[in-house]
């Protein structure tokens, strides 16, 4: 059900195979909860999503399509990309964002 869900959100996000964070925001808010994350946040956190699928599949080597979204890692385009503590704290974060603006929305919606 999930996947399903997940691949519905996905069709009805803009960009929604990148967008990470946006088509979040769209799964969940069918369950009438609004998550509230910096555009900063969220962009780290499409971003961190598109490195772990990097690193998953293709050894980290980033390719222009990867870069095209993400303009900061144009510089190691088919290079693979070194993850630094900096970095790994930078999409550490995303993360824990991330999850605090669905656990807040949840609230805020009466799920608890």
């Amino acid at each position: 059900m999930a996947q399903k869900l997940d691949q519905k959100a996905k069709e009805a996000t803009k960009n929604g195979g990148v967008d990470i964070s946006s088509r979040i925001q769209t799964l969940f808010s069918w369950f009438d909860m609004s998550l509230k994350i910096e555009s900063h946040q969220a962009q780290k956190y499409n971003e961190a999503s598109m490195v772990r699928n990097v690193i998953a599949h293709r050894y980290g080597r980033l390719s222009a399509k990867d870069t095209e979204n993400f303009p900061d890692l144009r510089r190691w385009t088919e290079e693979a990309l070194p993850i630094t503590t900096e970095r790994l704290e930078i999409y550490y974060n995303a993360v824990i964002a991330m999850h605090v603006a669905i656990a807040q929305a949840a609230w805020d919606a009466g799920y608890k």
